[in-house]
């Protein structure tokens, strides 16, 4: 759902046309905010303020307008994040959905804002997300899928811009590491330790690169990044990984305008559905 690109209190016909989509499907909505979303990614410096930029409890209170009785409402006090979680307790599944863009401008210098974390990029996750993901992993018995705009997958991002390089990834995931393997880890910021669970993260779904891309990683999580929909965006390719694919321009007002993915998460096996532009495609888990 585009809530920030074009202006802070715009939202466009498209948008309100999808909106009422997922109001009447009478399912989940899990919407992942992205970099594009909170009004300074495009902005120039000196329009960077704290009155046209979208922080995480206004995000939140945007993803609401869906109108799906069973929207994910927040589950952390960080109001500079639009991160939260959501059990399936039949499925006996957790999704969690990251806000891997959360290093916001929150600190003023001089008349505008600068980024968080020192640095002039938005890419990083703060310490509450980081502490509250941890918790998360470890007060539940269920499998776990993760949602996030930017993939914790370096092989998805392009050479030089390794997920490292980005606040808080690597505390991230040295927390995925060890809930994969049933050890511990430790840092600066976070303390957890996962000996004697056995449950596990099953799938990442991402977006960002612009490119399709899909892979089980020898952590045993399928890592499974969808292309961009807008075909006016997909005359942009950040980087093709080793193993995806990038679909070009696409015709407009045409099937394979734009695209988007049916994924089924079977025992043996991770199914992608391509609506769309794109491919079908299996992988086992």
């Amino acid at each position: 759902i585009t809530s920030g690109t074009a202006a802070k209190n715009h939202i466009t016909d498209v948008t309100k046309c999808m909106m009422q989509i997922l109001k009447q499907c009478g399912l989940p909505v899990f919407v992942v905010r992205g970099n594009h979303d909170d009004n300074t990614y495009i902005s120039p410096l000196d329009e960077r303020t704290a009155e046209t930029t979208m922080f995480g409890d206004e995000f939140m209170a945007r993803a609401a307008n869906v109108g799906n009785p069973r929207l994910v409402s927040s589950s952390q006090n960080d109001a500079n994040g639009a991160y939260y979680c959501f059990d399936f307790d039949e499925k006996k599944i957790r999704v969690i959905v990251l806000d891997d863009c959360c290093n916001y401008p929150v600190e003023y210098e001089g008349s505008y804002l600068k980024y968080s974390a020192g640095q002039a990029n938005w890419r990083g996750i703060g310490t509450a997300q980081i502490q509250w993901f941890a918790e998360l992993l470890g007060n539940t018995n269920y499998n776990i899928i993760l949602l996030d705009h930017m993939s914790l997958n370096d092989a998805i991002h392009p050479d030089g811009m390794s997920v490292g390089g980005y606040h808080g990834f690597d505390s991230m995931n040295g927390i995925i590491d060890a809930f994969q393997n049933h050890t511990s880890y430790s840092d600066e910021v976070v303390n957890c330790d996962f000996t004697g669970k056995t449950n596990t993260i099953i799938i990442e779904n991402s977006g960002d690169n612009h490119t399709d891309y899909g892979a089980k990683g020898t952590n045993g999580i399928v890592y499974l990044n969808t292309g961009t929909a807008s075909p006016t965006i997909g005359k942009i390719s950040h980087y093709i990984p080793e193993g995806g694919s990038y679909q070009s321009v696409r015709t407009e007002n045409t099937i394979l305008e734009a695209l988007f993915d049916f994924v089924m998460l079977n025992p043996d096996e991770m199914v992608r559905l391509r609506f769309g532009a794109g491919s079908n495609q299996v992988i086992q888990r």
